[in-house]
């Protein structure tokens, strides 16, 4: 089973880093959600990758390095979420004039 999980851990690192090379070819930067969805998937991603890395190492002061991955993780869907409110409370006169209309 170890194995499985192992596995599951890499085609999650590569699916996680291949989102987020191709996100930043986005203008992410532009808006308060796009902002806080690159946040939340660098944070996942360090996320995933400690955890192929701790899979494959095992390196001093483990459990802090990966207690503060899922502190920073749990920031960032927190982060994501306020966001998303965020955006559905805005008016929609207002998306043009925050810089939306230039991610088209």
């Amino acid at each position: 089973m170890d194995q499985w999980k192992n596995t599951a851990f890499v085609i999650a690192a590569v699916g996680q880093n291949l989102f987020i090379l191709l996100y930043m070819t986005f203008p992410w930067y532009r808006t308060f959600l796009g902002r806080a969805l690159f946040f939340n998937a660098i944070t996942f991603g360090f996320l995933v990758n400690m955890a192929v890395a701790s899979v494959a190492w095992d390196w001093p002061d483990q459990d802090q390095v990966m207690f503060t991955a899922y502190t920073v993780t749990a920031l960032g869907i927190w982060a994501q979420l306020i966001a998303f409110i965020r955006e559905k409370r805005t008016p929609k006169e207002k998306e043009y004039h925050r810089g939306t209309h230039l991610a088209e």
